[in-house]
């Protein structure tokens, strides 16, 4: 399950996170892979809280979001 929206508007944000919490039964992982900073200050503590719901998480932070893509398609990545 994936959600798009608008990272930098926390209402919008912290409603897509629980949402997808509860329609997965809990959270194990959040990947931010929007590479804005900012975001990241929004979204982290909103991933954290939902996590915590369900004995916590991890939140990973990836720059390129290219890999993140290749990676769930099962791509190997080209060197």
């Amino acid at each position: 399950m994936s959600q798009s929206i608008d990272g930098s508007n926390k209402a919008a944000l912290r409603i897509m996170v629980r949402q997808v919490g509860k329609s997965l039964g809990g959270l194990d992982a959040v990947v931010d892979a929007t590479g804005v900073e900012a975001v990241r200050g929004i979204a982290e503590p909103i991933a954290q809280r939902e996590m915590a719901r369900t004995g916590g998480g991890v939140y990973v932070v990836a720059d390129d979001a290219g890999v993140v893509v290749s990676a769930v398609a099962g791509e190997k990545p080209q060197p």
